[in-house]
């Protein structure tokens, strides 16, 4: 085996391998880990895989697709490990400690020897195929650590705490932007579908019915004019609904003179590979945009990609953020990844950068809702950012939406405190588990840290003094990343409101001190 530079984990890395070899341990044999895409979930797996083999502990790797076997040698291959392979058409070897085995592979072989199994993509462990073998293996008395970037179901009635037991969660993608690893995003959006007669099957919308809506030539000429327009110098990845619309799409984008190639179930592995790898040098006669159904949400990983077109309206939001993940990679002269949302998936979930609620109970929060998100008006002169609901001047296009008289006007500005002390501690507590219950909720849900005390005053009819407001977030001793990430969400909420950097001291001060 050639020499390799052994990967340096971040701090943050670090911390989630430390706790998941606490909870070991601890004799805790159903782990999950979370970490979202840009966090390093396979560095991370690799790096508990090095202690366990060092200890002479047997570890297998099971993943969904072939393309993520590849993607896990590599990785394995980063820190010097040897690996045997257990897949239909490439040659076993399981005399090594780490096994990296195909799911509809292994269900049909000799399972092998494992201590330690990661379950790769874990939020299909519902299946009936993942339960069989992860059963096996508790039986067994193996511990079991489930890795996944989209820890949600989209049944809300299922939850994947019937699987694991314990969380542990690595940096969301806002914390991982802030750090610099990866790159932010600029969303623009296209007229509502009226999906209002689109069937739902299985948890999502009916493909044929989808079919109706998106698959046509005026669809497809809107997106390609649209991206002609924001992303026509980018690398540009595009999910549809069929095969049908992935040949559509093609079309539109050659007739302008573009070079577009169908990703698909129509493309053998094999065959896929050149392509991938054109589309990655990027020359002129290699393609520029690749269209895919249901093959490039997860195990293609090219950070040159700068642009992603959602054709295809989903309910899931495991595909939409896998979809969208696909852009967030760092890569030189990449400022943003723009997002063409021509599907209304930004409606149903937000952005992507938004704080993810994540928990192992039924999974509520996966369905899809309706996000505080607005369209910057082209009817009134805009450009068709998507936008959070609280901006009221568009960064892209400098265009001003209409200021509306509201039946409740909330004051979000800085007031002075109120004399008013609590009478007794009772009191108290009570005002200090209300102001932390809102002041969190504000900053997990990226809404105006002035909401917290407004819906203090509303109830109390009272001003939180410093008392109350100090470490309501954080605790009593934040960390100086916690502070980094709270005046990033200040700095970010000043751009939206028009504030000063006074305004943003003067929160810092009501949560440090």
């Amino acid at each position: 085996m050639p020499k390799t530079t052994k990967p340096i984990l971040y701090e943050d890395q670090k911390i989630v391998v430390e706790k998941v070899l606490e909870l070991i341990k601890q004799e805790k044999k159903r782990i999950l880990v979370y970490a979202e895409t840009g966090a390093g979930k396979t560095t991370i797996a690799t790096e508990l895989i090095s202690y366990a083999v060092k200890a002479g502990m047997p570890c297998l790797f099971i993943v969904p697709d072939e393309p993520l076997i590849d993607q896990t040698i590599k990785t394995a291959t980063k820190f010097g490990l040897k690996c045997g392979v257990i897949k239909s058409g490439r040659k076993e070897d399981r005399s090594q400690k780490l096994q990296i085995a195909g799911i509809d592979t292994l269900i049909n072989r000799k399972f092998p020897l494992a201590e330690i199994v990661f379950a790769d993509e874990a939020h299909v462990s519902y299946s009936p195929t993942w339960r069989k073998v992860l059963e096996y293996y508790w039986q067994m008395g193996s511990v079991v650590i489930g890795l996944t970037a989209t820890p949600y179901r989209t049944n809300p009635k299922e939850g994947l705490g019937e699987i694991y037991d314990c969380l542990v969660q690595a940096p969301q993608m806002a914390d991982l932007i802030e750090m610099g690893r990866l790159c932010p995003f600029k969303y623009f959006g296209f007229p509502k579908l009226d999906l209002s007669r689109v069937r739902k099957t299985k948890g999502d919308y009916d493909k044929e019915d989808l079919a109706v809506v998106v698959d046509t030539d005026l669809a497809c000429e809107q997106i390609v004019g649209e991206w002609e327009q924001k992303a026509s110098h980018l690398k540009t990845i595009a999910y549809t609904v069929s095969l049908n619309h992935s040949d559509r799409l093609q079309a539109a984008f050659q007739a302008k003179g573009y070079n577009a190639v169908c990703v698909d179930g129509r493309l053998e592995n094999d065959a896929r590979s050149p392509i991938y790898a054109g589309f990655a040098s990027g020359g002129k006669f290699d393609p520029q945009i690749l269209i895919s159904v249901d093959v490039l949400e997860k195990g293609f990983d090219e950070p040159s990609v700068a642009c992603i077109i959602q054709a295809r309206p989903t309910m899931s939001r495991i595909k939409y953020r896998q979809q969208i993940g696909r852009g967030s990679r760092k890569y030189p002269g990449k400022e943003y990844c723009i997002v063409l949302d021509y599907a209304g998936n930004a409606y149903r979930f937000g952005f992507v950068t938004s704080r993810q609620q994540v928990s192992l109970d039924k999974d509520k929060a996966s369905a899809p809702g309706t996000a505080p998100i607005k369209a910057c008006s082209r009817e009134s002169g805009g450009c068709g950012a998507l936008l959070h609901l609280s901006v009221m001047v568009c960064p892209h296009c400098s265009y001003q939406f209409p200021v509306r008289n509201k039946k409740v006007n909330y004051n979000y500005s800085m007031v002075a405190l109120a004399p008013r002390v609590a009478s007794g501690n009772t009191e108290l507590e009570d005002w200090i588990a209300f102001y932390r219950e809102v002041a969190q909720r504000s900053f997990k849900k990226e809404l105006p840290p002035g909401n917290a005390i407004a819906l203090f005053h509303q109830k109390f009819s009272a001003t939180p003094a410093p008392d109350i407001t100090k470490g309501a977030i954080f605790g009593e001793n934040p960390s100086d990343n916690q502070k980094n990430l709270y005046r990033a969400y200040l700095q970010r909420q000043a751009l939206r409101s028009s504030k000063d950097l006074e305004w943003v001291g003067q929160y810092m001060k009501l949560e440090f001190g």
